[in-house]
């Protein structure tokens, strides 16, 4: 952004928006996005996949009744609600599946938070889910 001095005088740090918000090649990525993002058939199966990561995440807390109580969450923001055992080793888990490169956080000292990207494959999903029953399994 370029301005003149008197009225970058009234603009205090952050209210001038974004970096890099207003250029053609971010403008260009929004665009693209949206074209994806509403296409036929593009949101029916974010829930699909949604509903999947769900219930794979379900069968790890019944595999696990020591360290997960159950998953919460819609869509593909969801969380595996961990019980007393498993919160005292959140941030090991955390760390370990990173070491696995899976990235995932550790919310309210009481989840593991999965936020996968909304064009995730059922493949990726797999391996997470594989990861974090090996995880798990060497945490019990």
């Amino acid at each position: 952004m370029l301005t003149r001095d008197d009225i970058a005088a009234s603009l205090g740090v952050g209210t001038h928006a974004s970096t890099f918000g207003g250029n053609p090649v971010a403008a260009a990525a929004a665009v693209a996005v949206m074209h994806v993002m509403l296409s036929d058939g593009f949101f029916a199966q974010v829930q699909e996949r949604g509903q999947y990561l769900a219930a794979c995440l379900a069968k790890v807390a019944n595999e696990f009744p020591e360290l997960a109580t159950g998953v919460r969450g819609s869509g593909l923001l969801l969380g595996l609600v961990l019980t007393e055992k498993g919160v005292e080793h959140g941030m090991a888990l955390v760390t370990k599946l990173f070491e696995e490169g899976v990235l995932i956080n550790f919310a309210g000292n009481s989840v593991l938070r999965f936020i996968p990207p909304l064009v995730v494959e059922p493949a990726e999903i797999d391996l997470l889910i594989e990861k974090l029953r090996n995880v798990l399994a060497n945490i019990s």
